[in-house]
C-alpha cells in the first residue's frame, strides 16, 4: 500500500507584533499578504479579557492576521 499525501496550500498566518522567528519568512507575509481586519476574525469582549495576560503565547503584542493567494 502506498500513501498519496493530499497537497494543501496554507492560505492564513498570524503573526504577533514582535516577528521574532524566521525573519525572511515574516517579511515575504508582510510583503505579498492581504491584512485582514481584526474587526472580522476577533471577538472583542474576548481579547480584552486576555490582554495583560501573563503568560500568553502572544506576549500582549498585537497580532496581525494575513491572507495569501
Amino acid at each position: 500500500m502506498s500513501i498519496h499525501p493530499v497537497p494543501f496550500k496554507v492560505k492564513c498566518f498570524l503573526l504577533n507584533g514582535n516577528n521574532s522567528g524566521n525573519s525572511e519568512l515574516v517579511s515575504w507575509i508582510e510583503e505579498n499578504g492581504i491584512e485582514i481586519s481584526s474587526d472580522e476574525y476577533s471577538d472583542s469582549a474576548a481579547d480584552s479579557s486576555r490582554q495583560g495576560m501573563d503568560g500568553s503565547p502572544w506576549g500582549g503584542n498585537r497580532r496581525i492576521l494575513y491572507k495569501v493567494e
